[in-house]
């Protein structure tokens, strides 16, 4: 152990624990191996050109230069976004300081080459044992948090007794024969026709007539339940509102795996395969929703997502942009594929529940309104709200999106209602669009527009007539039960919940005053730059 050079191959590997470890709500665990491989795999080329190439007496000095190396190559990601915020401000530009920083490094790299040349035998190998056991200690916090995550249960009595009360009554219910094919259609971000006309200028009722046309209901006063994707998933999907399907989970909590886990074993998907259906889901890019426990997984070939963090996070010049392009590219071609492949869908003479969920209009802004690929110009992320520049900008690119997707989508329900003329479909935004929200504080944000959803319905007679305008996500599935399996479901008061991104758990619930949209009242001014700093501090 002190000669050994384990702390190569920890610390030349250990990004892939850490990226794992603090994106467990996001990757999967073939994703963490396979970049542990690959980086122990360049730790071990790298240990046996030493000890090829380099006699006794030097291969010590340069496993341990390596393992140097090797943490400045990862530290230059962080120092960069940590300290290039600093040097803005003192007038120095970023692509400057890109540069500077790696001189620096190289410096440090070449002052630590003439230390470990003139230091002993005996010291080099105290050092060696030094980095050994910080390494370890370094994995061991990583796995200790992996081990936490996993450990932790999420509490299912709530959802198992409404599963058991669901069952027996679609059990002793008359059901539609034959059952046809369910499509649920989540378009990120979506907002209600009176708010992109008032907020956003845009006439949005060409598209909402010709959907009526096709036989939809428009529920032109739905709100939804909560402001996030994950709380609002979790809870349509379960047809229950979260403080009853998670009772007992602290409001300090801030993994969102309690969420996750409801989306993946939802009880809409668990009683619809006991009746029969084929459970098929989209890519997405979004792994919570992309790796549901579905009977098919449709879409193109995925990449090793925490791979592209990690090339994404050394945060090299020119680097940093190819990675941001590829991330983009990769994540326009999955929403590209829910647009264009909607309805082409087969089964073995069982009906389906088919999942698609959009990332569109929802940032990043990815498409022109004729479909061409945009570029943001920024490092890939799916965040939502104030880090989003200009007010303006937003409005224009959140647009563009809205026009390509109800472009594709009419095309695409109209494909599939010519072979599936019984199909009942669902397209639902999960939350409102993000120009005038603060992701922290409630205080700071324009409630009205983000608890804004486009909400339109394709059902049956039976479920048809059970709707009405202000129907939110929480009883579109108690809806649907009833209209296909003679059920009384019984629906809740449609209610909307504030949850914070730093504190999901802590909901608020809201009144309608908060929420309520008015045409004639001009949104309070926004301050969006003075938001992203504070958000930032």
């Amino acid at each position: 152990m002190k000669r050994f050079p384990l702390h190569l191959f920890l610390f030349c590997a250990f990004p892939a624990v850490f990226l794992y470890a603090n994106n467990l709500d996001y990757s999967d665990f073939h994703e963490f191996v396979e970049l542990a491989l690959l980086l122990l795999g360049i730790a071990g080329a790298t240990w046996g050109v030493i000890r090829v190439t380099q006699s006794s007496s030097g291969r010590l000095q340069n496993l341990l230069l390596a393992s140097f190396f090797f943490g400045s190559l990862y530290l230059y990601g962080p120092l960069n976004l940590v300290l290039g915020g600093i040097v803005v401000s003192f007038g120095i530009s970023l692509r400057v300081f890109d540069y500077l920083l790696i001189v620096i490094l190289v410096a440090f790299l070449l002052f630590l080459f003439g230390w470990i040349k003139r230091t002993s035998a005996g010291a080099l190998a105290g050092l060696t044992f030094f980095l050994n056991m910080t390494a370890l200690v370094l994995w061991g916090a990583s796995l200790a948090q992996v081990a936490q995550y996993y450990s932790e249960s999420v509490p299912q009595s709530a959802r198992s007794n409404l599963e058991s009360e669901l069952s027996k009554q679609i059990a002793s219910g008359k059901k539609v024969e034959p059952l046809p094919d369910i499509y649920y259609i989540i378009l990120d971000g979506y907002a209600r026709g009176d708010v992109l006309k008032t907020m956003y200028g845009f006439d949005n009722e060409p598209f909402l007539s010709r959907l009526r046309e096709l036989g939809f209901y428009v529920a032109d006063k739905s709100t939804p339940n909560y402001p996030q994707t994950a709380l609002s998933l979790a809870s349509s999907l379960n047809m229950e509102y979260l403080d009853h399907l998670l009772p007992g989970v602290a409001r300090h909590n801030i993994q969102l795996k309690p969420f996750f886990t409801l989306i993946h074993q939802s009880l809409i998907v668990s009683l619809l395969r006991r009746e029969g259906y084929s459970f098929l889901c989209y890519a997405n890019g979004w792994n919570s929703t992309e790796n549901m426990p579905a009977d098919r997984l449709l879409g193109p070939p995925d990449d090793n997502k925490l791979l592209t963090l990690f090339l994404g996070n050394l945060n090299f010049p020119g680097l940093r942009d190819y990675i941001a392009r590829l991330q983009h590219d990769e994540f326009r071609t999955k929403q590209r594929y829910i647009l264009e492949n909607l309805g082409n869908e087969t089964s073995a003479h069982t009906p389906l529940f088919v999942f698609a969920h959009v990332v569109n209009p929802h940032p990043p802004f990815i498409f022109q309104a004729d479909g061409e690929p945009r570029f943001p110009g920024k490092s890939f992320s799916m965040e939502d709200g104030e880090p989003y520049g200009p007010l303006q900008n937003y409005r224009e690119n959140y647009l563009a999106q809205v026009q390509f997707v109800n472009r594709m989508l009419l095309r695409r329900i109209s494909i599939l209602l010519e072979t599936r003329k019984d199909a009942i479909v669902i397209l639902q935004g999960d939350h409102g669009p993000g120009s005038h929200f603060h992701m922290v504080r409630k205080e700071d944000a324009y409630l009205p527009e983000r608890f804004s959803i486009f909400n339109a319905y394709r059902l049956p007679a039976s479920g048809r007539e059970r709707l009405y305008n202000s129907i939110s996500p929480v009883n579109s599935f108690r809806v649907v039960l009833n209209a296909l399996f003679g059920t009384n479901i019984p629906l809740l008061p449609d209610k909307s919940f504030y949850a914070s991104y730093l504190r999901p758990f802590w909901y608020r619930e809201l009144n309608q005053s908060e929420i309520e949209f008015h045409l004639e009242v001009e949104p309070p001014h926004f301050d969006r730059e003075r938001l992203f700093h504070s958000l930032s501090q």
